[in-house]
């Protein structure tokens, strides 16, 4: 089930990485969010139609993207977007520092 709702939902994920760099390529924030909220829209659509979800393959024919970022960035926004945690592991980390070992008396 978990590996099902990745393949569908993941790929949203990617637009924040996609974004990320279209911004550091000289694109405009909101011209970038506003391109990307297009896409995602058309990819949630088929989703919901119980299609798999298009959101890579729209990022990558779209020459407003690949134009500013590359088909080969583009790309590698999709194969990050699992490894791409952002700060989970220190949240995590201060978690357990903060609230768990002291509850359950352990020393850090």
């Amino acid at each position: 089930v978990i590996a099902a709702n990745l393949r569908k939902y993941a790929p949203f994920a990617a637009t924040e990485l996609v974004m990320s760099k279209m911004i550091r390529s000289g694109v405009d924030r909101n011209l970038a969010h506003s391109i990307l909220v297009e896409a995602s829209e058309t990819a949630l659509e088929a989703v919901g139609a119980g299609e798999p979800n298009p959101m890579k393959d729209i990022v990558l024919n779209e020459p407003r993207i690949t134009d500013a970022i590359g088909v080969e960035e583009a790309e590698a926004c999709f194969e990050e977007i699992l490894e791409h945690v952002g700060n989970a592991p220190r949240l995590c980390e201060k978690f357990l520092q903060e609230e768990l070992y002291p509850a359950i008396g352990k020393a850090a």
